[in-house]
This record gives structure tokens, sequence and C-alpha cells, in this order.
């Protein structure tokens, strides 16, 4: 999916790829806002974004009811010198909960509003104090597949480490469509992986696997 612009109202981006856009002078991947509705932002993959001089990833602003930021996957995305991660700013503190936000340039996340919670993320690096609610948040490799997926490895410390109960509620399904919360604990980011078969007698490590099945 291209580069992508939203303003006004409700606005919800759900279930989408928003990859290996760039601009010169603007946000390379999502630039979403609204100073009356509900700005949601769920089960996406924002990845390979760039930009000459604003923000990598995506810029989110709202002023109106407030943010639900959801089980997304941002990562790899660029802008020299800036802020290649995701910002969110508006007069109304944001909820993000269950999104990997890691190997952007410079900061990962950046945020002003100091109400913003942050909740079961997997954050590498940010900027803003978040609400002191804020809670299961972890700063670890997240084990992407590689390649061209950003799907979790097996062995992934992202695994069930998500919560079931974000602000806003739980999305049914992964970007992929299928089925969330597969172990009884919902993955962080945008895929949900599970595991078609494996001997309990073997050792649990990835090559003693009998067979894995994840994200698809």
């Amino acid at each position: 999916m291209a580069g992508t612009t939203a303003f006004g109202g409700r606005v919800t981006i759900d279930r989408n790829a928003i990859i290996d856009n760039f601009s010169v002078n603007g946000v390379g991947g999502l630039l979403a806002a609204t100073d009356n509705g509900l700005l949601s932002v769920v089960n996406n993959l924002i990845a390979g974004n760039s930009s000459g001089s604003a923000r990598g990833a995506g810029l989110l602003s709202c002023s109106g009811e407030t943010t639900w930021v959801t089980n997304n996957t941002v990562a790899d995305n660029t802008c020299p010198g800036c802020t290649g991660g995701l910002e969110v700013t508006g007069a109304v503190g944001a909820n993000l909960s269950n999104n990997i936000l890691w190997g952007n340039d410079t900061l990962d996340l950046m945020f002003s509003n100091s109400s913003t919670r942050l909740m079961h993320n997997d954050i590498g690096t940010y900027s803003g104090n978040p609400h002191p609610d804020s809670t299961g948040n972890l700063s670890t490799d997240p084990l992407f597949l590689g390649g061209d997926s950003y799907k979790l490895q097996i062995l992934s410390p992202l695994r069930d480490q998500g919560t079931n109960n974000p602000a806003g509620g739980l999305p049914e399904t992964d970007l992929d469509g299928y089925s969330r919360v597969q172990a009884g604990q919902v993955d962080i980011g945008a895929y949900e992986g599970f595991i078609v078969f494996y001997s309990s007698f073997e050792d649990p490590t990835l090559s003693d696997w009998s067979f894995v099945f994840t994200g698809k």
C-alpha cells in the first residue's frame, strides 16, 4: 500500500501493509489526524518507508476523542537526522498497546503528551514521558523471520506477551486475517503466530521444533 493520509471525523486505519514509500519533504508512511473524533490505528505493518526531512514511518495527531494504536509493527523506516519511527501528537493522550516499534532511524517512537499510555509494547528507543499507568513494555530484539517477513520467529520474546484488554479492545484477527490469541495471550505486533505441531519430548530450541507454522 502506498503512503496513506487521512483527516477529520473518525479515522480508522486497519489491516494495511504500508511499505517502501518515500517522501522528500513529507511523512514517508502514514499521516493520520483528526480534531473531532476517534483515531484508531490497528493491525498494520509500517515498514521500509523513508522521508527526507519529516517522519519515516508516520505521524498521528488527535485532538478529538482519543487515539488507539494497537497491534502494529513499525520497523526499518528511515529519516536521516530525524525520527524514522512513529510520532504521536495531539491534545489528548494516546493509548499504544501491543505494538512493535523497532529498528527505525534515530527514534522508534516520539510523543509529547504525558497522558500517553504505553501498554505491552516492544520499543527500541523513544522520547516522551508516558503516563504512570504504563506497564508491560519491553525493549528487545523481536526476532523477525527476516527477508521481507515481519512475522515472529517461534522463539521470539514477543509471543504471548501482549495484553488481551487494550484500550479500544483487541482486534479479532491479525493482519493476515487469522484469529488473535492462539495460546491464551496475544502476541505483540501485527501478526499472530501459532504452532501446528510440537513434540514435547524434544528440547525446546529452534532446531528441535518438529514442525512450526507461524503466521499462516
